[in-house]
């Protein structure tokens, strides 16, 4: 019977480890977010890093550009007025004297040219020695500079309207004006732009330029490398610059890391906090479920001490008259028969036993102070032992032995011999047609224990397991507080009694453990 505690402690909605459990999982959920957060910072960052590298690409393309064409209208300008100064003298000294086509050579190599040719209105034709360079016709353009790439070479006429000079055709060696042009042109401003440190590639493709100030980024694997790519579109055509996501990739790595660690981390310290706080909490409910037995099980023995008063005290007084009564009967009675001599006799035993279950109940239901001294278990049970070897041959049942612990304990002699003559006669009455007994003197741990092996178990399993409780018991005259009685008196001791029974084999072993601390 459990009693209610009056002074319970309210139970919280959720138990603590449940609370510790929603608990890492908001931390883990809040990492979560600022790992997403990191992650899409980075992402903004490079592209936002990437949008202004490619605006700084186009824009020094553009100035690039313009400088290149400021560069190359210059070289132009000065070649032009070059070739134009020497045409001139030239037609100042053909003037003079037609030059002839030793004296045109010879100019030629003075100046650094590579061929001159003078046409005349009257039709004759002076130059100097034919080159494989290039073969000039006197036809417009004239006065400006031209440029034959493939020959690497520069070349004008010249239209001398003014003089007796038709036309003057100059041929100049252009490969370090191509050079130049090369250096400063746009696919060797791009390959300069690829080799900064940082970008991987820069392309330019003429096909669909227009005009747009935003850059859209995308990253992707070239070469198993990964590029941040910034597109633009610009009055040139569409430019793409690849840069280098090493790092960025890297440092999303690592913060995968650095989050897989620090979840595990604290799905690990969550698990253990955890189970830790359940395992708490399950031993705090034991203690609490323990506590409220102790207390229930103090006020039902407090309860039963009172009625087992009230009944002692109620009922002892008209069973001792009675009892009185039936001996003075029993003395003073000489004409009765002797069927009413065993009545009488009968109802003083009836009487009798029932003031030993009073005194028993009385008994059980005080508390139980061990008045502790240093005892020999061993000799203690060889002395019961002695007292039912007759009792044991007569009923055929065979005794074995097996002490393996012979030391001291502390204990109460008299309250020790009562339990071990209760549970010695339990197995005696067990096995009427006969049978065994085994006890066994052991040590475990810092316990002594004591166990009684008798054959002729044969009680199902609903009732076996309530042996030991008060008033429970399979015999015609028991009371059911023997084995109650050795339970509180073991549990006095500070031991503890265990029953193990063996269905297979028919058998009971009722097991004691007593500390093994002297008083």
């Amino acid at each position: 019977m459990h009693l209610p505690i009056a002074n319970r402690q309210k139970q919280p909605k959720y138990p603590s480890w449940v609370v510790n459990v929603i608990g890492f999982t908001i931390l883990i959920a809040i990492v979560l977010a600022l790992f997403i957060w990191q992650q899409k910072n980075i992402r903004n960052t490079l592209q936002k890093n990437a949008g202004n590298r490619a605006g700084m690409v186009a824009t020094l393309i553009e100035k690039n550009m313009a400088n290149n064409a400021l560069t190359q209208a210059t070289i132009d300008e000065i070649v032009s007025s070059f070739l134009l100064d020497k045409a001139r003298f030239i037609d100042y000294l053909n003037n003079v004297a037609s030059l002839s086509t030793e004296e045109l050579t010879e100019l030629a190599q003075e100046t650094g040219l590579l061929h001159i040719t003078v046409s005349a209105h009257a039709g004759q034709v002076s130059s100097s020695p034919k080159t494989d360079a290039l073969t000039v016709k006197c036809q417009p353009p004239f006065n400006e500079v031209q440029y034959a790439h493939k020959q690497q070479v520069g070349y004008l006429n010249y239209s001398a309207t003014q003089s007796a000079t038709e036309c003057i055709s100059i041929i100049l060696d252009a490969e370090s004006i191509f050079a130049l042009r090369e250096e400063t042109s746009l696919a060797k401003m791009l390959q300069v732009f690829s080799s900064l440190p940082g970008i991987h590639e820069v392309t330019l493709n003429s096909d669909g330029a227009a005009e747009s100030k935003q850059a859209a980024i995308t990253l992707r694997k070239v070469n198993q490398l990964m590029v941040a790519e910034a597109q633009l579109n610009t009055r040139w055509g569409h430019l793409s610059v690849m840069l280098d996501a090493t790092n960025f990739e890297k440092r999303q790595q690592q913060l995968r890391k650095q989050f897989l660690l620090f979840t595990t981390l604290l799905f690990a310290l969550g698990t253990l906090f955890s189970w830790l706080l359940y395992q708490y909490q399950q031993a705090d409910i034991r203690r609490t479920r323990s506590y409220e037995q102790t207390i229930a099980k103090e006020q039902e023995e407090a309860a039963l001490g009172r009625a087992t008063a009230t009944i002692a005290h109620e009922v002892r007084n008209p069973l001792n008259a009675i009892g009185m009564g039936l001996q003075r009967l029993q003395l003073e009675s000489d004409n009765l028969n002797d069927e009413e001599q065993q009545l009488l006799q009968a109802m003083g035993q009836a009487v009798h036993r029932a003031g030993t279950i009073i005194a028993e109940l009385q008994r059980f239901t005080r508390p139980l102070v061990p008045d502790k001294t240093n005892i020999e278990p061993a000799q203690l049970i060889d002395q019961l032992l002695t007292l039912y070897h007759q009792q044991l041959q007569s009923q055929r049942i065979s005794l074995s032995t097996d002490y393996t612990y012979t030391g001291t304990i502390g204990a109460d002699s008299n309250l020790l011999n009562e339990c071990m003559e209760n549970l010695l006669k339990n197995s005696i009455q067990a096995q009427p047609a006969g049978g065994s007994i085994k006890i066994r003197l052991f040590q475990e741990k810092a316990m002594v224990g004591i166990a009684i092996t008798n054959k002729g178990f044969t009680l199902p399993q609903d009732q076996w397991r309530r042996l030991g409780t008060p008033y429970f018991t399979t015999k015609a005259n028991g009371n059911g507080l023997g084995l109650a009685l050795v339970k509180k008196i073991i549990e006095a001791h500070g031991g503890k009694l265990s029953l193990l029974p063996d269905v297979a084999q028919q058998q009971l072993t009722v097991q004691i453990l007593l500390p093994l601390g002297l008083p």
